[in-house]
């Protein structure tokens, strides 16, 4: 994967929390961005948590900055870069 740019899901608890994001790739880390969420993120945004792309892809991400409206922020991978 070199990237990603589109809607996926945040696993947060029972919770399936739907974005729009914008993934890059270097050197097998990396990082994202993300907007939009659908409902907003709820309190617990300090430990991994697993994303899921639109075309099936998953990974886990740990959130480097959540807006104050929890409907937005940044994000590190957490481990291999998203796969099937």
């Amino acid at each position: 994967m070199t990237g990603y740019e589109g809607p996926a899901v945040i696993m947060q608890g029972g919770r399936r929390v739907r974005i729009v994001c914008a993934i890059s790739v270097s050197m097998g880390s990396w990082k994202g961005r993300f907007w939009s969420a659908t409902p907003s993120l709820g309190p617990d945004v300090h430990y991994p948590k697993d994303i899921e792309l639109d075309d099936g892809r998953l990974g886990k991400i740990i959130f480097t900055e959540v807006e104050d409206d929890r409907r937005g922020g940044r994000f590190n991978g957490s481990g291999p870069v998203p796969t099937k």
